[in-house]
């Protein structure tokens, strides 16, 4: 016999956006007996916040666009306000000396007429309106009935001819660390790039007023440290093992000591790879194969207190996009505070190593006519970002498999790969897992 929702007992792994979305709309539907067990001693997982002078920074996820509805209805909901950002340059790095800065309109055009760009905006607008029924819904089920869709970003654009868009996508997906546009696969790329995104980037690219993109006052985290109270979270919890049966027991270090606790459902909003699962869930033999495909994109952000850079915005994007271990994309959230942050890529094998990656920070900051204070570095944080598979798994039905698991063993997944590795997806997701399942 199936609980009622008064006495189901639903543990979720992980508090990132993923498991707190999960917890607040499983409560929001009656369930009275969830539990988040969460490894860290913070909530948040990847919208990680700090303050500095009085100031709130993103160490993780950052932008809230116009189309975040889900993420601006919980910010209401949960009085957590928003500030638009600033204006975006974008920089050329020679191997010695200043940089060379333009705004994004002007490097659009440096090699396409203005017109020939509004044709292949519209175009690419017109296409990705066709597709809302393929990519709009909550994560991926059904797209390897798409083959034109299982390529890369990059061989999509140009069988569409608009190739001629190539720098406008490079800096929201390669130097925000989805990988090159060679590299992603087109469902995720258009996922990300929706009709509303994609025309609030071309109305920054020509520097026409916006309210958006927005950040939260203070920070992304406190968002998710509101949700937070109002559920029951566990933190520093660390899980040993965790048996599915009829019943799902989860055995845990919290406190200083070993414990057993028995639930009737079980949501892994915790990293979906086969090496972190693994750690701590005996895997199926279709979950060994699926979550063995998964791969992430490493990436660290680093911050400094920097004082004297001489920039003319305080968002910069480089393009050419610069190889891995240097930073791809910095900035200076406030004018009167010094607090600086540099966002770097890496490989799947986490390389170049850290003082690499700070040595070419320090070097980009000389560049800038920077000079570093309090201390030297301030933070280093590195993230398994962005978990996915290739076209070729898209290709043979990965995400119809994955959703076939779904419920198997009164266990569920969510987050970023089911979602795409974007807060507002991972919520609705949530949401539609929730609808659709319990």
């Amino acid at each position: 016999m199936i609980p009622s929702r008064d006495h189901t007992r639903v543990c979720i792994i992980g508090d990132g956006p993923g498991g707190l979305s999960i917890a607040y709309f499983l409560k929001m539907r009656g369930y009275k007996r969830v539990t988040v067990l969460e490894s860290e001693g913070r909530v948040g997982g990847k919208c990680f916040s700090l303050t500095y002078r009085g100031r709130s920074f993103d160490i993780g996820a950052n932008y809230v666009t116009s189309d975040y509805a889900e993420v601006l209805r919980l910010a209401k909901e949960f009085d957590a306000p928003l500030y638009s950002e600033t204006k975006v340059a974008i920089a050329t790095f020679p191997e010695a000396g200043p940089p060379v800065f333009a705004d994004p309109f002007k490097v659009l055009t440096e090699h396409a007429s203005i017109f020939a760009l509004l044709w292949a905006a519209l175009q690419y607008l017109w296409l990705r309106f066709l597709l809302r029924r393929v990519i709009d819904r909550p994560g991926f089920m059904g797209v390897s009935k798409h083959p034109e869709l299982c390529r890369s970003f990059a061989d999509w654009l140009t069988k569409h001819g608009l190739a001629i868009l190539t720098p406008m996508f490079e800096v929201p997906i390669t130097a925000m660390g989805y990988g090159h546009l060679n590299e992603i696969p087109a469902p995720y790329a258009l996922k990300y790039i929706s009709v509303k995104k994609f025309i609030n980037m071309g109305i920054v690219g020509v520097g026409l007023p916006t309210r958006w993109p927005k950040r939260f006052v203070d920070g992304f985290q406190s968002l998710w440290q509101k949700v937070a109270a109002s559920l029951d979270v566990r933190l520093d919890v660390k899980i040993r093992s965790i048996e599915r049966g009829d019943t799902i027991r989860v055995t845990a270090d919290s406190g200083g000591r070993t414990e057993v606790m028995e639930f009737d459902r079980l949501v892994v909003a915790s990293l979906l790879t086969a090496p972190a699962l693994g750690a701590f869930l005996p895997l199926s033999p279709a979950e060994s194969d699926l979550f063995g495909k998964v791969v992430v994109n490493p990436f660290v952000l680093t911050s400094y207190v920097v004082e004297h850079a001489a920039v003319p915005r305080r968002i910069i994007f480089v393009l050419p996009i610069p190889e891995l271990g240097a930073a791809s994309a910095m900035s200076q959230q406030f004018e009167d505070n010094p607090f600086w942050q540099f966002y770097t890529r890496l490989d799947r094998h986490h390389q170049p190593p850290k003082q690499q990656v700070l040595a070419a920070v320090r070097r980009t900051i000389g560049q800038l006519g920077g000079s570093i204070v309090e201390g030297d570095l301030h933070t280093y944080t590195t993230w398994n970002y962005f978990p996915h598979v290739g076209s070729d798994a898209l290709a043979e039905g990965f995400y119809d498999r994955l959703e076939a698991l779904q419920g198997e063993q009164h266990t569920f997944y969510c987050g970023g790969l089911l979602a795409f590795e974007l807060v507002e997806e991972i919520v609705r997701y949530s949401r539609h897992l929730v609808e659709s399942r319990f």
